[in-house]
């Protein structure tokens, strides 16, 4: 039997760790029988022990010295993984998010399609406000080109290939014709419009192609749809020719359609008589 005993000092301590002695001084008495026999007392116990009585064991010191936690380490794994140690030693794996691949020259691939930098644009429909003398212009020229005048810059600017022309002649107060922008915006000076105006030469020009054309008694009468446009319920309805008033109009779709259908169906009229 191992046996342990007492240092001198009841604590003892060193670098990192500290030991303390705490003994305990219990006496065991020999049972009456054994004693009667003339046998002599045995030892007393330094320790209650719970064992037969005549047992002496000593208290070993236990030494206690603290430990320092290993650090934590992470590792980044091909398959996207943190591999790493707790602070018991064991490895521990948490999932991460997965890294964007590279590419062969070294630059990250993109997840995603880049966005086209250019948006379909969608049509613009205007409305030309011409005199009958300056319709006449456009029609000699079988509506190939069309000037605005120097003022309407800016809308001239955003006209673009596509977009849509309709033609109000007043004096008459008729639509005549509908055409497709095929160019933007262009400067040109040649006098081909007239005004009262001796200096305006309808600079702004864009290029045309026809669409419909009426001829002079199949014109529609603008009073006939008035009513059902969206754009001239800007004004009372009394006074509905102020909506055509002024030379360059942007008109909501819907509008520009009826009208249009409504000229489709007179010329549609006449290709049946004929």
């Amino acid at each position: 039997m191992n046996r342990c005993s007492p240092p001198p000092a009841a604590t003892a301590s060193g670098p990192g760790w500290t030991a303390r002695w705490y003994p305990l001084q219990i006496s065991a008495w020999t049972p009456a029988a054994a004693a009667a026999r003339g046998s002599r007392p045995l030892s007393a116990a330094r320790v209650a022990t719970a064992k037969k009585p005549g047992v002496s064991i000593s208290p070993c010191g236990v030494r206690i010295t603290p430990r320092r936690a290993a650090p934590s380490r992470a590792v980044m794994s091909n398959s996207s993984t943190l591999i790493g140690r707790t602070l018991d030693g064991n490895r521990a794996s948490i999932s991460v998010m997965s890294e964007v691949p590279e590419t062969e020259g070294g630059g990250r691939s993109r997840s995603r399609k880049k966005k086209s930098s250019r948006v379909a644009r969608n049509a613009q429909y205007w409305m030309i406000v011409s005199s009958l003398d300056n319709y006449r212009k456009t029609e000699e020229r079988t509506f190939s080109i069309q000037g605005l005048k120097s003022r309407h810059r800016r809308r001239a600017e955003m006209m673009k290939p596509g977009d849509r022309l309709l033609y109000y002649v007043t004096g008459r107060m008729v639509f005549t014709a509908t055409c497709t922008l095929t160019s933007g915006m262009f400067e040109e000076h040649a006098h081909i419009w007239r005004t009262s105006r001796r200096d305006e030469d309808y600079p702004w020009r864009v290029r045309i192609k026809p669409d419909v054309t009426l001829e002079d008694g199949e014109w529609v009468p603008a009073k006939e749809l008035a009513y059902r446009l969206e754009y001239v319920r800007k004004w009372p309805p009394e006074h509905w020719t102020l909506a055509f008033q002024g030379h360059v109009h942007q008109l909501p779709q819907k509008d520009f359609k009826l009208i249009e259908d409504e000229m489709r169906r007179l010329e549609g009229a006449r290709s049946v008589a004929s």
